[in-house]
């Protein structure tokens, strides 16, 4: 017996040691992923030698003898610091996620595969200057220099999410860089999600109620009449879709996860320093890291510094010697669906302007991994790419022959928008940056640019002219055989909205709208922003002179103008009713709370209870008022949309139907709504986070979450690949975030800041920026959320230009042929 024990113990702890050998071996293997900073290179590919700094933070600052060598060097610390958000980039933009992922990223891969992103791109790259191809071979030259080591140096295969998803690492091209910026461009609209959607409400309703939902326009300029609905006789629809649009990795954007920025340029006249300022706020899905790196290069006329995306070779936004600039995108309606029809005697022909003609077909395959390729075929139409319905979330009635097109100025051959991005960061002067601007084509965004004198605001990118009589305006899927619905080219760059040097000395813009031209020269129906504009305009009326702490503390407002508007038109009725009721009745509950409410500012400070009381009855109000009508489709209406409670609450266009619930005999009216679904709020949070309406504090419940792609949603590794934190703020408030709620009892804020620039060209040294992770992709560094902590607080980084400053506490420096 006791030698049964024995040999147990002893079996046991030989397990025991291998576990702890196997976990040394790998954590072994994840470290060796970790890039050194300070090491010597001799590489064959450089024109010359190449400098790069690591600063404290981890910023590359590269310095080289030949300006080639720069892109060289951006692309080896691109590599360095996010490989694996590259390649996810790359097989994003190419549909071969299901190589590493299997199964489950089909449909991303099939919707991918379809955009022929590669082709397009590979096309383009002859149309590129010659200093951007040069900066296309240099930068891949750099990526797959630092992929040749990892081979070479036994590196952990330069990321550790490559063990889970191990697959061959293929050589970097120029046009991957392309490719994704391509994808950007495909990704900087909500226009096919929106189109589906309108198409969607417009089949539940059958009336115009649905522009209420839709059109940020009081009046709607196209009537829903059975002659309309007549030409979608064919088509249904399911009340979700395959593509998940929660996803990072979803190619079709809704305009809750949509890239947004807010903007604002004030004049040396109103300035300390008697130097421009601007200050960029860029907003979009959290993700861990973070989609932009911070970067520098020192080019032969001076240096460039500012927010890159790994696998592109450019800096987005910053500053150079010279000029700031900030970018955002304006949402602009630059997608068309179209409802094509085949022939019902050949399904390889579709009826076009001029009759009957062969669709485009080629075959190509996904791979899958642990599973058999699977074939599909590309079919183009001469509007665009065919979508299989199943991906749209339409369904097309038994024996009717009609399939779906994309026209998208993200499928244009001759995108010069690389040219015009690396032209933008390297120009000398508001006018310069404006001229060069105009080669940029996809997606629409807002510039905003200064020097130090001159501050101004263009519309850029290829905005489609459309016809005045399209059958839908452009607001859902025209009819593809006709020509009224067919673009007519783009308008000239020169009539894009432009702003230079106004009287006021500011040029403010969070996306809102800035043209009042009606269709087809409206740009969009649903601007990006309604709201936090009047919050900002507010917030700079107050100053006459501002700092880099004036523009610090609007960046960092959390109050909102939406609660404070909002909450007088649906509590107008319920402010005061009447003699108090018992102590512990809901009557007594909603007039405690209405008196908080009626005192507050709508400040959603993380401190404050009246943020989270407000949020969940807005929420629960705009379900009560649309569920009864849409069904299921509410599902895709989560996120309240103000302008349509406006809109109900004072009865515009007879909206306050809204509030009549279609099941029930009697008329319910919106002050009825708004009661029962603040009693409901009440009730929900007693139960959700106690009784005790002191511990219903905002930051209680409110984080900001940074999703990892993969592990992110894993309940196992999530803890260790996600980074996140309690915040103020909301989606309407100028510090912004977008709120979900999750399974426990959090309300997670998916969306956020991720890059914050504040530039002073009266002193531009002094300038700051930060992003929202940290420098690292890989979550072993100290670099992975170092950064987070600091942009959570508000804080920011140095943003300067100066190589002794750069040096000073470095992490350390890579030389190259040094």
């Amino acid at each position: 017996m006791p030698y049964t024990i024995n040999w147990v113990k002893g079996f046991f702890l030989l397990i025991l040691g291998l576990i702890i050998l196997f976990v040394i071996f790998i954590y072994f293997l994840i470290n060796q992923s970790i890039p050194n900073y300070n090491k010597n290179y001799t590489l064959s590919e450089p024109f010359g030698s190449i400098e790069i700094i690591r600063d404290r933070h981890a910023v590359p600052h590269i310095f080289a003898d030949d300006k080639r060598d720069l892109f060289f060097g951006l692309g080896f610390s691109h590599a360095q610091d996010r490989l694996w958000q590259m390649m996810l980039s790359r097989r994003l933009a190419y549909g071969e996620l299901s190589e590493v992922f299997g199964q489950q990223s089909y449909n991303i891969d099939d919707f991918m595969k379809r955009m022929d992103l590669k082709r397009l791109s590979s096309l383009s790259l002859q149309y590129q200057s010659q200093r951007t191809q040069e900066a296309l071979v240099s930068y891949t030259a750099g990526v797959n220099s630092w992929l040749n080591l990892i081979n070479k140096g036994s590196h952990g295969r330069g990321a550790p999410e490559f063990f889970s998803y191990g697959s061959p690492l293929k050589k970097w091209q120029p046009v991957d860089s392309l490719s994704i910026l391509r994808l950007l461009g495909l990704q900087g609209s909500s226009q096919i999600y929106e189109e589906l959607l309108t198409l969607k409400t417009i089949l539940k309703l059958k009336n115009n109620k649905a522009f209420d939902l839709f059109s940020q326009e009081i009046n709607p300029n196209l009537d829903i009449n059975s002659q309309l609905l007549a030409k979608y006789n064919n088509i249904s629809f399911t009340d979700g879709q395959q593509l998940n649009v929660d996803s990072s990795f979803i190619p079709i954007q809704s305009r809750f996860n949509l890239q947004s920025a807010n903007l604002i340029s004030i004049s040396s006249g109103s300035t300390v320093k008697k130097g421009s300022l601007l200050a960029h706020d860029l907003q979009s899905i959290l993700t861990s890291p973070v989609e932009w790196m911070l970067a520098r290069m020192e080019f032969p006329n001076g240096g460039v510094i500012g927010a890159t995306i790994p696998g592109i070779p450019t800096i987005f936004s910053g500053r150079n010697t010279k000029i700031a600039w900030g970018l955002g995108n304006a949402d602009a309606d630059q997608v068309d669906l179209y409802l094509e029809e085949l022939n019902p005697a050949n399904n390889q022909k579709y009826l076009s302007k001029n009759g009957y003609k062969l669709l485009y077909t080629r075959k190509t395959k996904i791979k899958i991994k642990d599973k058999d390729d699977v074939y599909i075929d590309l079919l183009w139409s001469d509007n665009g790419p065919i979508m299989p319905e199943n991906h749209l979330g339409v369904i097309f009635k038994e024996g009717s022959k009609n399939l779906i097109s994309i026209k998208s100025n993200a499928l244009i051959e001759n995108d010069l928008s690389m040219t015009a991005s690396i032209d933008l960061m390297l120009s000398n002067s508001v006018i310069e940056a404006l001229e060069v601007s105009k080669n940029h084509v996809t997606p629409i965004k807002n510039l905003m640019v200064i020097d130090k004198e001159n501050i101004a605001y263009k519309l850029i990118g290829k905005i489609p002219k459309r016809n005045i009589a399209h059958t839908t305006k452009g607001q859902f899927p025209g009819i593809g055989k006709n020509q009224d619905d067919r673009w007519n080219g783009y308008y000239e760059y020169e009539t894009n909205t432009i702003s230079v040097n106004p009287s006021n000395g500011t040029i403010l813009n969070t996306g809102n709208k800035n043209t009042n031209d009606k269709f087809p020269k409206n740009i969009a129906y649903k601007w990006k922003d309604t709201q936090k504009i009047h919050r900002l305009r507010k917030k700079m009326n107050n100053r006459e002179i501002h700092t880099l702490e004036s523009l610090i503390e609007i960046q960092t407002d959390t109050v909102s103008y939406t609660a404070r508007f909002l909450l007088g038109l649906i509590a107008k009725d319920l402010w005061y009713e009447g003699e108090i009721g018992p102590t512990g009745s809901s009557k007594f509950s909603r007039q405690s709370i209405l008196k908080q409410l009626s005192t507050w500012n709508g400040d959603m400070d993380g401190s404050l209870i009246e943020p989270l009381v407000y949020n969940i009855w807005i929420t629960m109000l705009q379900k009560r008022i649309i569920q009864d009508e849409l069904g299921l489709l509410y599902n895709q209406y989560s996120s309240f949309q103000p302008l349509f409670i406006e809109r109900v609450f004072k009865d515009i266009n007879n909206a306050s139907d809204w509030c009549d619930i279609q099941q029930t005999t009697k008329i319910e009216s919106c002050n009825q709504l708004a009661k029962d679904s603040l009693n409901d709020t009440l009730t929900y949070l007693s139960k959700k986070y106690g009784s005790k309406i002191n511990n219903w504090k905002w930051g209680n419940y409110h984080k900001a979450v940074h999703f990892h792609n993969p592990f992110g949603t894993q309940n196992i590794l999530h803890w260790l690949f996600n980074i996140s934190h309690n915040v103020s703020g909301s989606k309407y408030t100028l510090k912004g975030g977008k709120i979900k709620y999750s399974n426990d009892d959090k309300i997670i804020s998916s969306y956020g800041s991720v890059y914050k620039g504040i530039y002073d060209m009266g002193d531009p040294d002094s300038s700051l920026y930060i992003i929202s992770t940290g420098q690292s992709g890989h979550f072993f560094s100290k670099h992975y959320d170092d950064l987070s902590k600091l942009a959570k607080d508000g804080d920011y980084i140095p943003m300067s230009l100066n190589p002794i400053t750069a040096k000073a506490g470095a992490l350390g420096i890579i030389r190259i042929n040094n």
